[in-house]
């Protein structure tokens, strides 16, 4: 299990060089459009917007994966043992439940918007189940992660070293 996550990781970590990368072509682009034609672009405004909410989404579920939330930091690392696998175990329960729901709204509303064809109304008509779906997505893999460090906290707590 541990090596589909990295290799998750991984891909997440390519994606996301990338959509830095869109990012700053965007930002520069509509920079250069206010200042050199005193015409802002929205279409490159808008297309950095996304690419930095896909960013966010995509990158949370490696984040509670290595621990990096401020919550486990300041917290989970202060005890050992079995506090420890316990206080785990809360904190990704409480990453579980809204992600929970926002994966099953996400997922709903990505369905709506793929169904109807629905697409954003700015200046790049981006189709609205692409922004959904990533929300979606994230969701689901932080519920993957979150279940994963469940059961690797409820292991700990068994005895077992493996965690899963």
């Amino acid at each position: 299990m541990r090596k589909i996550i990295l290799r998750i990781n991984r891909v997440v970590d390519y994606i996301n060089a990338a959509l830095f990368v869109v990012i700053t072509i965007g930002v520069l682009t509509a920079v250069f459009g206010r200042y050199m034609f005193r015409y802002p672009l929205p279409a490159a405004m808008e297309l950095a917007y996304f690419a930095m909410l896909w960013c966010a989404f995509i990158k949370t579920g490696q984040a509670l994966y290595e621990d990096r939330h401020i919550g486990m930091a300041l917290v989970k690392k202060r005890f050992t043992g079995v506090p420890n696998a316990i206080i785990g175990m809360v904190i990704n329960a409480v990453v579980l439940v809204p992600c929970m729901y926002l994966g099953f709204y996400a997922g709903k509303m990505a369905w709506e918007a793929w169904a109807f064809g629905w697409k954003t109304s700015g200046g790049l008509p981006v189709p609205k189940w692409a922004l959904y779906g990533i929300m979606a997505l994230g969701a689901y893999y932080l519920i993957f992660i979150a279940v994963y460090k469940i059961w690797s906290c409820a292991s700990m707590l068994r005895g077992d070293n493996h965690g899963g």
